[in-house]
């Protein structure tokens, strides 16, 4: 296993230990927990990137110890935030909630670093106000997505009017460190939305995946039966409408249909009970995939009754043998407890064309 693997693996076992188990087992909602796992990533990043950003400040400007309690106050208050709603979402807290308080922190960190800095012309935290309206997309809908671009129009008309009405807002961050500080900003910046767009695109292929594996999985059910695994009578119907039709148009393509009724099953199913019946009708399904081919196609039409639609050309030489084989296959005893049972079956051949109704 390659090393990015290694660390994905790792990753995602760390991220799923904060989701609710309810919600990772068997047949849950796909969407919900794709919702859920994108949010934990989104938290467990930011709160990443905060706690770096607040070992960060004191270094790029020592000096100032003003600017530093202020940006090192922000970013753990921020940690604090992610840090409870992690906390509340391992414990089944309501996800549209979460995601609310989430950006509603995420605003007000913002709002408070504009507001500490200078004003929106000369704050360097600025750059950071279309990120929730971005996560928020993300996360929940269009319509919160919507709501929370207005709230950032409305918060940006807000600090414009106050920057033209002369109101001087406080400039704790010294002039000498704002280039370092900026440009830290802008790397965690675009690190985010890159991050961003690598989460969504890996849990959307997931999720497409997931998706493909229900379809085949419920296809399967629809088509086979529960029991023995052989398909059920209406994909038996289905495949013999369709090799007649292939036969139509091809010359020499032949289609035979064997039918096998078991004897002495009813007998041993009252006896013995249904549960035997279930593993002697398993047996004999297991005997006839192994005697058949590949492309012929094996299914349980009823009870104890079975069919093989053999597709190709094949005599009526070849077709007596492949019946006696399936008759000595299905005689094969099966034995249970130190018991042996056994059944065998009637098998009847027809072909088409030969066998049709004129």
């Amino acid at each position: 296993m390659s090393l990015f693997k290694l660390l994905s693996a790792r990753l995602a076992t760390l991220r799923d230990g904060f989701i609710p188990s309810s919600l990772r087992q068997e047949g849950g909602d796909i969407d919900i927990l794709y919702r859920h796992q994108l949010f934990t990533s989104m938290l467990l990043f930011s709160l990443v990137a905060v706690l770096g950003l607040s070992l960060y400040f004191p270094i790029v400007s020592p000096g100032n110890l003003l600017a530093v309690a202020v940006n090192t106050i922000i970013c753990l208050v921020l940690a604090a935030c992610l840090m409870t709603l992690l906390y509340q979402l391992h414990h089944g807290a309501l996800y549209d909630k979460l995601v609310h308080y989430f950006l509603a922190s995420v605003y007000g960190a913002i709002a408070l670093g504009i507001l500490c800095s200078g004003g929106i012309y000369g704050s360097n935290a600025a750059v950071f106000l279309p990120l929730p309206v971005i996560l928020a997309l993300l996360l929940n809908c269009r319509k919160t997505a919507i709501a929370y671009g207005l709230m950032t129009v409305a918060i940006y008309t807000v600090l414009m009017r106050l920057s033209a009405m002369g109101v001087q807002l406080p400039q704790v961050i010294p002039v000498a460190d704002m280039i370092a500080i900026e440009s830290a900003l802008w790397i965690y910046y675009l690190f985010t939305l890159l991050s961003l767009i690598f989460l969504y695109d890996s849990l959307t292929q997931r999720l497409y995946a997931q998706r493909l594996q229900e379809r085949d999985k419920l296809s399967y059910i629809a088509s086979h039966d529960d029991l023995t695994g052989l398909a059920n009578r209406k994909q038996f119907d289905i495949e013999l409408n369709e090799a007649i039709h292939r036969s139509q148009r091809l010359d020499g393509f032949s289609v035979a249909l064997l039918l096998l009724d078991l004897n002495q099953f009813k007998t041993i199913n009252d006896d013995n009970g249904h549960h035997l019946g279930d593993m002697i009708l398993r047996h004999v399904a297991k005997m006839i995939n192994e005697t058949t081919r590949v492309d012929d196609v094996s299914a349980r039409v009823g009870g104890d009754e079975f069919a093989v639609i053999v597709q190709g050309e094949a005599s009526q030489q070849q077709l007596q043998r492949l019946a006696s084989r399936l008759g000595d296959a299905i005689c094969r005893p099966l034995h249970i407890a130190g018991k042996e049972y056994s059944v065998s079956a009637s098998i009847g051949i027809a072909s088409y064309p030969e066998h049709t109704l004129s």
